[in-house]
């Protein structure tokens, strides 16, 4: 199922080198290199192309078999590990944009508390990471010169975990 072929597909070394990810190809070699002169356990992620042309990410953790101190196969598994290397990926690309946008950018937990700040909402407020980290949002904005109106309909969106854009 992993590599999309039939049923009477055997893996080996040999029969799967062809599906490697050319860019992973050096990888999965010098880790399978490392197995047979050092004998030591490798685990390693790399990505194959099926040939029903879909790239997937596996997870190989192979073992060396020893006999009288030489290695004369290895045993193994392979664990399709797609969903959580695409997940990875966007999540990373939606990090970038977040430290990198000129809007002001909070993350919260599940108890309304500052997790995390960019760049612009330290620039643009004026507090670091370090001195609002733990604090409920709503509970920075009331000033002197706060607009009332304003403070509720900020609040009511932070109440409704929704976005709060120029208000």
């Amino acid at each position: 199922v992993l590599y999309e072929v039939r049923k009477t597909f055997t893996p080996t070394v040999t029969s799967t080198r062809k599906y490697i990810n050319k860019e992973d190809l050096p990888r999965v070699e010098a880790a399978y290199e490392n197995l047979l002169q050092n004998l030591v356990s490798v685990d390693f992620d790399f990505r194959i192309i099926t040939p029903k042309r879909n790239e997937k990410w596996l997870h190989a953790r192979m073992f060396p078999m020893v006999v009288n101190s030489r290695c004369v196969g290895f045993r193994g598994t392979l664990m399709d590990i797609s969903e959580r290397k695409y997940a990875e990926m966007e999540i990373e690309r939606l990090s970038w944009v977040a430290r990198h946008t000129n809007n002001i950018v909070i993350i919260a937990d599940r108890h309304d508390r500052i997790e995390w700040v960019n760049d612009s909402f330290e620039s643009r407020l004026g507090y670091t990471l370090s001195e609002i980290n733990g604090k409920i949002p709503a509970r920075l904005l009331p000033g002197d010169e706060t607009d009332k109106s304003t403070l509720k309909k900020i609040r009511s969106r932070l109440d409704n975990k929704q976005t709060v854009n120029e208000v």
